[in-house]
C-alpha cells in the first residue's frame, strides 16, 4: 500500500502550514520526498516524525524556491551524517 503524508500544505508565503511538501512511503519502505521547501526540516519533524536520514529519494516538481529551498539542507545533512551509507536519489 502506498502512503502519502502531506507534511506541508501552504504556499510560498505561508506562515502556518509550511510550504508544500509530501512524504510518499512505498510498500518496500522507500521514502520519497516530493518537493523540498525551505521549511521542510521542521515540517518533516512535526508532521511525519522524520529527519534527513529517513529520506531515500527526492522528486522536485519545479524549480520555484518554495519547492527547492530545502535541498541545500538535505544535501549537507545527508553528506556529513556518518550514519548514512548513500546519498538520497534525486
Amino acid at each position: 500500500m502506498l502512503k502519502i503524508n502531506f507534511v506541508g500544505t501552504g504556499s510560498a508565503f505561508t506562515m502556518d502550514n509550511y510550504q508544500t511538501n509530501a512524504l510518499v512511503t512505498l510498500d518496500n519502505g522507500y521514502r520519497l520526498l516530493v518537493d523540498c521547501g525551505g521549511d521542510v526540516r521542521r515540517a518533516l519533524r512535526q508532521h511525519a516524525g522524520a529527519t534527513h536520514s529517513d529520506i531515500d529519494g527526492v522528486y522536485i516538481s519545479h524549480l520555484h524556491n518554495d519547492h527547492i529551498g530545502g535541498l541545500e539542507w538535505l544535501a549537507f545533512a545527508a553528506r556529513f551524517d556518518p550514519r548514512r551509507t548513500r546519498k538520497p536519489d534525486l
